[in-house]
Parts: C-alpha cells; sequence; structure tokens
C-alpha cells in the first residue's frame, strides 16, 4: 500500500509541475487540453481509491501504472501540440518583421516620391 501511495504522490507532483508549466507557456488552444486531462486524472484517481478497497491493492497498482502511461502519452502529445505551436509563432512572427520591413521601405519610397 505504501508503494501505490508513493506512486499517487509522484503522480500528483507531476502534475503540479504541469500546472506549473502552463502558467508559464503561450495561452492557445492546448490550454482547455490541460484542464481536460487534469479532470480525467482527477476522476481516475477517484476511480483507484474506490476500487482499491478490496482486493488487497493489486487491481490499484494496475490501475496507477495505466493511469501514469496513458499520462505520460498524453503529456507528451500536447508537450508536442506545444512545440509545434510555438514553432507556428516563431515563423509567424518572421513573416510578419519580414513584411513590416517591406512596409518601411514602400513607406520611404513614397515619402522620397511625395518631395
Amino acid at each position: 500500500m505504501t508503494s501505490m501511495k508513493l506512486q499517487l504522490d509522484d503522480a500528483n507532483r507531476e502534475r503540479e509541475v504541469l500546472k506549473e508549466l502552463l502558467a508559464k507557456a503561450p495561452k492557445n488552444p492546448s490550454a482547455v487540453d490541460f484542464a481536460v486531462l487534469e479532470r480525467k486524472i482527477q476522476t481516475l484517481e477517484l476511480e483507484l481509491r474506490q476500487r482499491g478497497q478490496g482486493d488487497g491493492g493489486k487491481h490499484v497498482e494496475m490501475v496507477v501504472k495505466e493511469l501514469k502511461k496513458k499520462h505520460e502519452t498524453e503529456k507528451k502529445q500536447l508537450l508536442e501540440v506545444i512545440e509545434v505551436k510555438n514553432r507556428e509563432i516563431k515563423q509567424f512572427r518572421i513573416e510578419l518583421e519580414s513584411l513590416l520591413g517591406e512596409l518601411e521601405v514602400l513607406r520611404s519610397l513614397s515619402a522620397a516620391r511625395g518631395s
């Protein structure tokens, strides 16, 4: 039972780290995905506590392992989405700077013709 509690504590700590990362991350649609994941984890933790009372904890350990595996998979997927979005933002900024540079050239040419 102690091992199971340690695993659950580890999962809770990791969830808190993810919350901190989310707070620091740029706001984008994937933030909603983290909230959904958090609700899933809370629901699964509740189910885990309810089921684990009858079989000596073996079922709980199995569910904890499955939960951790799902959590890692979903975390990896969401972090990949964040990376893609960050790359898109970076590319957009580069394109925007280019357009602004071209706009500045056009303005200076227009001003030179107007003089």
